[in-house]
């Protein structure tokens, strides 16, 4: 894949993002490898790999906990091919990014809108639950619809142990909350009065939204089951009586021939080992046919 230099919008992207996650108290950028974390103070983006340089991988905040893992066992197996995965910078910047070709991978965790994937495959490799979520002190282990829709309606409300309920907001198009609306009609339509009247927090990432359900005490919000069941989380699952399954797919984004590097990753995240990994995290694979435009990645083990 031909890399290109950083276009004006990722750049803004990247710039927006940082200033996002420093005010949630989160770091900008992360490296996901061997070597632990490391802080920084200016953003990093992405640039797709040329020759022997390292694949980039990128996107959707819900895909990095499961992505982390499929990376981490493709090192091992592979050390010869490098692999570089980065802090989220949502499916959108996914979608655009790859077809850029700032990035050799995007991860997408909803449905494409009109244009995003024109020019691109994509390809799902695991399905997960959108699940409310609330802090480890918080006694309840289910809510009814009507108690639930009347806080996120801007009514103040009290778990079993008297303590306040604190409903935390994710930005206007979170993959999670677009998955609860598609099942739920009467939630998208109190979801959406509350960020027009901004009645509510908004947390702008999967890992801030983590940290401030751990950190805020009676607080509520949506996350994903399988990036609780990865952390090991402590936030307790919040199970709506009468509502849900609320399914959400994760998929890859590539360009239509890509190069080797990118579909040894495919071949190995959708293969054999690639789909014990998304089943021991609590996920469910989505099997690939074999297609006659698929290349090698086509599921195969």
């Amino acid at each position: 894949m031909t890399g290109r230099p950083l276009t004006p919008w990722l750049w803004s992207a990247t710039m927006i993002a940082v200033v996002g996650l420093i005010a949630a108290g989160v770091v900008a950028f992360t490296e996901r490898g061997d070597a632990p974390p490391a802080l920084i103070s200016e953003p990093v983006s992405p640039k797709a790999s040329v020759g022997g340089e390292p694949l980039q991988i990128a996107g959707s905040g819900s895909n990095l906990p499961l992505t982390t893992l499929l990376v981490e066992a493709f090192r091992r197996t592979f050390p010869d091919v490098r692999v570089e995965l980065h802090e989220s910078i949502g499916s959108s910047g996914a979608f655009r990014a790859t077809r850029d070709g700032a990035i050799d991978i995007g991860l997408v965790s909803r449905p494409a809108r009109s244009g995003e994937e024109e020019g691109l495959r994509r390809i799902p490799y695991a399905a997960t639950e959108a699940v409310f979520a609330v802090h480890p002190s918080v006694p309840d282990r289910t809510i009814s619809k009507e108690r639930l829709l009347n806080v996120y309606g801007g009514q103040r409300g009290y778990w079993n142990d008297g303590s306040v309920i604190t409903v935390l907001q994710r930005e206007k198009g979170d993959s999670s909350h677009r998955a609860v609306e598609a099942e739920w009609p009467e939630f998208a339509s109190v979801n959406e009065d509350a960020w027009k009247r901004e009645r509510l927090r908004v947390i702008y990432s999967d890992q801030a939204m983590h940290q401030a359900l751990i950190e805020v005490k009676g607080a509520m919000g949506l996350c994903d089951a399988s990036a609780l069941a990865i952390s090991k989380s402590p936030l307790v699952r919040l199970t709506v009586e009468g509502e849900g399954p609320f399914s959400k797919e994760f998929a890859f984004v590539v360009v239509p021939n890509p190069g080797d590097g990118v579909r040894r990753f495919l071949d190995f995240a959708l293969g054999e080992r690639g789909r014990e990994i998304v089943e021991e995290a609590g996920a469910t694979p989505i099997p690939r046919a074999l297609d006659s435009d698929a290349g090698t990645f086509d599921g195969g083990s």
